[in-house]
């Protein structure tokens, strides 16, 4: 089997005062040279990522192990080394590939000394065996442009004998970098560190104090260590509700002495699992709401960090139709072609009248733009004065996609149903507010299947109707709810880690499941990725780490704008770095394969949909004027490269063809 490489290619962006971020660019084959035939390779072991060594809060001369990435001022020497599973195996080559003027690095073998100049910026360091890289980056920074340090990767309540490895993250003309390069240290024996791991594992209760210095700056975090759950209890607000009204549940968990106990990551079920209840997650991980959806009675769990699971009973009532007091007028009947929606607060805590700004995406055929700023809201038997106005981006019919909708409500007004009839508005149209990339209450369908029939996450299945055979189907909503927690906790800071499309999983989740937890992840996970990668990289992201249709989908469930902009210029961009006939049509180009090419049709039809006809510039992309024609040349240019029994064969993938690299490819074209 070919083993594949991270392509050193790289590209410069000048972003602030003297620094140079770079963003790493397509894959290399192990396999690749001058020849067209791919020589064997025989797979190397996978080189571990270790931490530094020294432990002493003195002194500034660094050694680690090449994986981490590192943050040192001008003029620091740092020992580097390269470690792998297989004792046998050790680096050979090590170069600096990118941004070569911050400094240079010497050696051979299983170590290497970095000497940073005084050229500040980011770099790359590749160190390589038998064509079997592994890679750091290294930012060459004046103390100067370090705005803040703080240590990240720590809760503040950890458990006794979790074990963490933080980071120190830096500021540097407001981008973030993290690095586990420093001296680290605890005030006493509540945390130890084992320098060889780089885990501070929590050893007695109370309170530690974490402590993280580099030659540039220090920092300190402050954590309660508490022990393991022994008890624990779930309060109701109401222990029964009628169909379709909603009460809250309140956990408290507590220690073998009675003391309550901070919960990091909770984990909640209903027994039966679905029918009676439906059970919403908000940003508390002790707090969630109930929603009666059928009469019976349900029990309510929840765990904390791997504790027992602790329950509660609901009963659900059906609704009785009582005759209203003569002197109140009946509810006014939904109109026909009404659509039934609710209230959710992604932030359950806030008090008062909730501000609603969300995006309803709409099915094909539903509304036309004409019809928009006709549409009018209802609650009970009482019209709210609201905003509505189209987002970018019609269905094949004109229809609209999408409709951003500002209101405000009373707290009490949360998870009752409102009705969206598609004309008759005749209260005074209320102007405009600003859109939130992470909005505290939204409005979405009272019925999860109108969420998922609206089309906005692709073709799926609400929870209650994903078949119970074959069992597979069940054990993977299982399995994400379990372990999508886990994953949060750790990597929730990694927005450009290659996991692919982590925001759209969590719309995809949050509309097939109608919990607001996954909804509040996806809106913050998009604001960061957007933010902290591919705008702070100046709109010239990798080909790997990407999550595009995932702000596709945040713009139009958030209307922020500045989501749909980070599309269009990431388009332009892959076309003026990875598209072009002369290299999509190339199968024997170094790195082009069939991610690159989906990459590059892929962003232009995401823009398409979106409304653009054409791309702006941005850094050293050109604008394209006409995007319809470039997406039809690219469609050209793919198909030219497929071979006649239907495969891509690829010089960059040793004359093979990646199902998964394909399988990208076919998700492009079908969009």
């Amino acid at each position: 089997m070919p083993v594949h490489l991270p392509h050193p290619s790289v590209v410069a962006q000048r972003v602030g005062a003297g620094l140079t971020l770079i963003a790493s660019a397509f894959a290399l084959a192990a396999c690749s040279g001058d020849s067209a035939v791919a020589p064997t390779v025989a797979p190397v072991a996978r080189s571990v990522v270790a931490p530094i060594l020294t432990s002493a809060l003195t002194g500034y001369n660094l050694s680690g192990v090449i994986g981490d990435s590192i943050v040192a001022t001008n003029g620091t020497t740092i020992d580097l080394k390269a470690r792998s599973t297989d004792s046998r195996v050790r680096f050979t080559t090590w170069r600096v590939v990118a941004g070569s003027a911050i400094g240079s690095i010497s050696g051979t073998g299983s170590t290497a000394r970095l000497n940073l100049g005084s050229v500040s910026g980011k770099g790359l360091i590749i160190a390589t065996l038998s064509g079997r890289s592994d890679t750091s980056f290294v930012w060459n920074v004046h103390p100067g442009n370090v705005s803040n340090v703080a240590i990240v990767g720590l809760n503040s309540a950890m458990k006794v004998g979790t074990s963490v490895r933080p980071r120190l993250e830096f500021t540097i003309n407001s981008v973030k970098a993290r690095t586990v390069f420093a001296n680290w240290v605890s005030n006493n024996t509540l945390a130890t560190y084992d320098a060889v791991s780089g885990l501070f594992t929590f050893r007695s209760s109370g309170t530690a104090q974490i402590e993280a210095a580099s030659g540039i700056r220090s920092a300190t975090f402050s954590a309660a260590v508490f022990a393991p759950i022994t008890n624990g209890s779930l309060a109701l607000a109401s222990n029964r509700v009628v169909v379709g009204d909603s009460t809250t549940v309140t956990a408290t968990f507590r220690d073998a002495g009675g003391q309550a106990v901070a919960c990091n990551t909770s984990t909640w079920s209903t027994s039966p699992t679905s029918g009676i209840v439906q059970l919403n997650r908000g940003v508390s991980q002790v707090v969630a709401t109930l929603i009666g959806l059928a009469a019976g009675t349900a029990t309510i769990s929840a765990s904390c960090d791997g504790s027992a699971a602790y329950a509660a009973t609901l009963t659900v009532d059906s609704a009785t139709v009582q005759s209203p007091p003569p002197s109140t007028p009946p509810p006014t009947p939904p109109q026909a072609g009404a659509l039934s929606l609710r209230v959710v607060r992604i932030d359950p805590t806030l008090p008062g009248n909730v501000l609603v700004s969300s995006g309803l995406p709409l099915a094909k055929g539903v509304l036309m733009p004409n019809q928009v700023s006709d549409v009018r809201l209802i609650a009970g038997s009482a019209e709210i004065a609201r905003h509505a106005s189209a987002l970018q981006g019609r269905h094949s019919d004109g229809s609209v996609r999408s409709v951003l909708l500002q209101f405000s409500v009373p707290a009490t007004s949360v998870n009752q149903t409102f009705q969206l009839a598609l004309s008759g508005r005749t209260i005074a149209e209320v102007a405009k507010g600003a859109t939130s990339s992470e909005p505290t209450a939204i409005i979405t369908y009272a019925d999860p299947r109108d969420l998922v029939a609206s089309g906005i996450v692709g073709k799926t299945k609400t929870l209650i109707e994903t078949p119970t055979t074959p069992a597979f189907f069940r054990q993977f909503d299982t399995d994400f709810a379990k372990y999508e927690n886990q994953l949060w906790s750790t990597t929730k800071g990694a927005v450009n880690m290659n996991y692919y499309d982590r925001v759209l999983a969590y719309f995809a989740f949050w509309a097939r499941t109608g919990n607001p937890q996954y909804f509040d992840r996806g809106a913050n996970l998009a604001l960061r990725f957007r933010r902290d990668y591919i705008e702070a990289n100046n709109y010239g992201p990798s080909v790997v780490s990407i999550m595009l249709d995932g702000l596709y989908v945040h713009y139009l469930l958030t209307g922020d704008e500045a989501s749909r902009t980070a599309i269009l210029k990431v388009a332009g961009w892959f076309e003026f770095s990875a598209g072009t006939s002369a290299r999509m049509r190339d199968n024997n180009h170094s790195w082009m394969d069939n991610r690159v090419q989906s990459r590059a049709l892929g962003s232009k039809v995401l823009s398409w949909m979106l409304g653009a006809t054409s791309l702006p510039s941005t850094g050293s992309a050109p604008a394209y004027s006409n995007l319809r024609s470039e997406m039809v040349t690219d469609v050209s240019d793919i198909l030219s490269t497929q071979s006649p029994d239907g495969a891509w064969r690829w010089f960059s993938s040793c004359k093979g063809s990646s199902n998964f690299m394909s399988g990208l490819l076919h998700g492009a074209l079908r969009e």
